[in-house]
């Protein structure tokens, strides 16, 4: 079976509002994709070929029942959207960081500076989630949640924006943003490792996690490794 050994993941966003205490604050459904990729898998296994994979009907959470092929479609065309949507926003948020900030800052941004940014990003995520930024505990526990997602954002956002130079527009890699996806899976709690062969997103989720190492002195569990040191790690 191809669900042996496997473990599905949450949705990204569930996962990372049950972490930071706001699991009432996340739409039920993405609490569902999980167990709704574990039975498109199943199904897949006990398939002939693709094709029949294809034909084969499924229900979900509401009611509706399609086939595998639809429901493909339609996760291709919101996965879309979804893409598109963060280059608009990656734009937008270098119109902030340069109205905000001088170049020369920007270019050369302190370990103070990207904690701060992050920070920032932190607080409004409690309020949005119906927390209190001005309680330590449960801000505590938001940040945790929530800084390695919004750390890569940060950090990447920074580097696009100096690649972009002062007037430019950034060129933003549509893949970027399945990157974030995977970055809320990570809290500064957990020793979970996130093995990543993409030089960008290890670069600037380090540099995150050093950002608050340099300026809070805390040092967070999780941790992100390449290929080769990973395989050192384990005895490979």
């Amino acid at each position: 079976m191809l669900t042996e050994g496997l473990d599905v993941l949450h949705d990204p966003y569930a996962d990372l509002g049950a972490n930071a205490g706001a699991a009432q604050s996340v739409n039920p459904i993405r609490f569902e994709e999980a167990g709704a990729v574990c039975k498109a898998i199943r199904s897949l296994d006990s398939s002939s070929s693709l094709d029949e994979f294809y034909r084969n009907r499924v229900e979900l959470s509401d009611g509706v029942v399609g086939t595998f092929y639809k429901l493909g479609r339609s996760i291709a065309d919101t996965l879309e959207k979804a893409e598109a949507k963060f280059v608009q926003d990656v734009w937008k948020w270098d119109k902030t960081l340069k109205s905000e900030l001088s170049f020369e800052d920007l270019r050369n941004a302190t370990a103070e500076l990207i904690y701060s940014v992050i920070n920032q990003g932190v607080r409004l995520m409690a309020e949005g989630m119906g927390f209190s930024p001005e309680e330590s505990q449960e801000l505590n526990r938001v940040r945790a949640a929530c800084y390695p997602h919004l750390g890569y954002l940060v950090t990447r956002s920074f580097e696009y924006s100096i690649a972009a130079g002062r007037t430019g527009v950034p060129d933003v890699d549509k893949n970027d943003y399945e990157d974030g996806l995977i970055s809320c899976h990570l809290t500064l709690a957990t020793d979970l490792v996130l093995v990543a062969a993409d030089n960008d997103f290890r670069r600037c989720l380090n540099r995150a996690l050093s950002a608050l190492q340099e300026t809070c002195g805390f040092q967070a569990s999780c941790r992100i490794l390449n290929l080769a040191d990973f395989a050192t790690e384990i005895g490979v």
